[in-house]
């Protein structure tokens, strides 16, 4: 989620994402009794990574008490859900 957006976005899946696995790990292959030659890949080893362009806009308060000799920062807040 991005909550300080407007109006507040959540992480998308459309035509747009991508959504890969980085092998980091080795590959366990499945036992001789199994119909299928496969290797499993443990998923604590292996991340997936979310890919994805946003265009957001963003929910900012800026202080200009001394505009133009100052700074201002606007933050993008992110939350992600772990499941």
């Amino acid at each position: 989620m991005f909550p300080n957006s407007l109006p507040a976005s959540m992480v998308l899946f459309d035509e747009f994402t991508h959504v890969r696995v980085r092998r980091d790990g080795n590959a366990t292959p499945s036992p001789i009794s199994s119909l299928h030659e496969n290797e499993v890949f443990k998923g604590s080893e292996n991340p997936i990574l979310y890919f994805r362009t946003y265009q957001l806009d963003l929910d900012c308060r800026f202080e200009l008490k001394y505009y133009p000799f100052d700074f201002q920062f606007c933050t993008l807040e992110v939350i992600v859900a772990k499941f």
